[in-house]
């Protein structure tokens, strides 16, 4: 995947998340780093496995990055994106009351 995340956590940082969001098909753009990294856990978190890069794809992308980078146990990388992710933002407090009552 290619996806521009270089300066999404730099002095450009708003405009880098909003483009960020266009490629990753997040909506609405996100406007820094950690509700974008907040989003990208999740949807790793619940992708089918078909979705996630295997051991192969991770010894090619470390291949590519060179020598002293290496790649944390359990670590999840996504292969494809999804088509869409749709972003709404609630109260905390609220949304877990609502969680407690199923």
């Amino acid at each position: 995947m290619k996806v521009t995340s270089a300066c999404y956590k730099g002095p450009d940082a708003e405009e880098c998340c909003n483009l960020m969001c266009g490629e990753c098909n997040i909506t609405p753009p996100l406007s820094n780093d950690h509700e974008i990294d907040a989003v990208i856990s999740a949807v790793t978190a619940v992708a089918p496995m078909e979705d996630l890069c295997g051991q192969n794809d991770y010894c090619d992308l470390l291949k590519k990055l060179g020598d002293g980078y290496s790649i944390s146990e359990g670590f999840r990388l996504l292969k494809i994106l999804p088509r869409s992710t749709h972003v709404r933002f609630e109260d905390f407090e609220r949304w877990m009351e609502r969680c407690e009552n199923y």
